[in-house]
């Protein structure tokens, strides 16, 4: 079965790249599929998958006449779009769309720049279109299919494929002599970073009846940090009490997870939550569960934060795994177990089924057609 797999987003240091990597692999790694990666070669499977740049296409290209002139040449059994935007009417050969979050639809109009504003508007114009083109629809999460029912149809049926999460490696050890709190920090207000940040605060300054607790502060910060926070921030990172993490090594984000003393991750709004996942693998204790999604995935392996007191229960939920080891080896423990039925070889299983149902959908009206094996 030839699979073309859409990776123009590889590599971009999100989500959606872990996903694209792992996915890729995985696929490979099943045996029965050949995969085509339409994306840059240098992020390609290091085996068993063929390469076909399409960095000289302006990114919405594939999802066009280009795209279909594209998959008439390589002759795929099937296409999987993996982010959120494919083709705008069914094209020449079958396909599976993957929505990964509908964030766009509260975001169209808006943005930090020109480039995001157009982005999001062509997102808002374009999926509604490409849901109801795919052959199938697939999201990470229950939350999101119930989202995409809700605001792109209730006549579409996405099927859910969970992702998956990392054995962390043997290098990741923790905790680390001087205890921090670590969270993935954003631009977007739905990161709620500064919530962290308060946490952190007030935890440094105590209270009658809490006294200070010295923690540094970590904030992986792929996705940057609105600019008045990190100014604000400034003198702390001087002092080497707060440390901004951009752009490092996936074995360095796994050495940080596994050192924390916890994992704060606030996110109001997610379509899976991957970083909650990484977390309970890594045996941290992770406080998350304000977004559906991070709910879903959590499960009660996770310590729920108050939506209504946000900074409040951050500082709560560590002050109290910092001085009950008992408590943190608890939490930790749910996590690791239940972080270990989330695999990404059931991913990529759970595709090729896709693959599979999208291929024989396409047959019963076209008799005949041979699928590569």
């Amino acid at each position: 079965m030839r699979v073309a797999l859409d990776a123009r987003h590889a590599g971009r240091g999100l989500g959606i790249a872990n996903f694209l990597s792992c996915l890729a692999r995985e696929l490979v790694a099943l045996g029965d599929v050949e995969l085509i990666w339409l994306g840059d070669p240098k992020l390609a499977p290091e085996t068993g998958a063929r390469s076909v740049p399409v960095g000289h296409l302006p990114y919405p290209m594939l999802d066009g006449p280009l795209g279909r002139a594209l998959a008439r040449r390589l002759r795929p059994d099937v296409i999987h779009f993996t982010g959120n935007t494919g083709w705008g009417r069914p094209g020449p050969v079958p396909s599976v769309l993957t929505i990964q979050d509908l964030i766009f639809m509260a975001a169209a109009g808006r943005g930090r720049s020109a480039r995001q504003v157009v982005g999001h508007a062509y997102e808002h114009w374009l999926i509604p279109r490409a849901a109801r083109a795919a052959d199938i629809l697939a999201v990470s999460s229950e939350t999101i299919a119930g989202q995409v029912r809700t605001q792109l149809g209730g006549e579409l049926t996405p099927r859910v494929v969970p992702y998956g999460v990392a054995t962390p490696p043997a290098t990741a050890r923790g905790p680390h002599a001087a205890p921090y709190l670590l969270a993935f920090a954003g631009r977007d207000p739905r990161k709620r970073t500064a919530d962290v940040v308060a946490a952190w605060r007030a935890l440094a300054a105590g209270g009658t009846d809490a006294p200070p607790l010295a923690l540094e502060l970590r904030l992986l910060a792929a996705a940057g940090l609105p600019p008045s926070l990190r100014k604000s921030l400034g003198p702390d990172i001087a002092r080497g009490s707060v440390v901004i993490l951009e752009h490092v090594p996936r074995e360095r984000v796994w050495s940080e997870l596994a050192g924390a003393t916890a994992l704060a991750y606030p996110s109001t709004d997610e379509g899976f939550g991957l970083p909650v996942l990484e977390g309970m693998a890594a045996g941290t204790p992770v406080l998350s569960g304000l977004a559906p999604a991070t709910r879903e995935v959590g499960g009660e392996a996770i310590v729920k934060l108050d939506p209504r007191d946000i900074s409040g229960s951050i500082a709560a939920a560590v002050r109290r795994v910092h001085a009950d080891p008992r408590h943190a080896r608890a939490i930790a423990d749910r996590g690791r177990a239940r972080a270990a039925t989330f695999t990404w070889r059931r991913t990529a299983e759970g595709y090729r089924d896709l693959y599979r149902e999208a291929i024989a959908g396409r047959d019963q009206a076209r008799p005949g057609r041979t699928v590569r094996h």
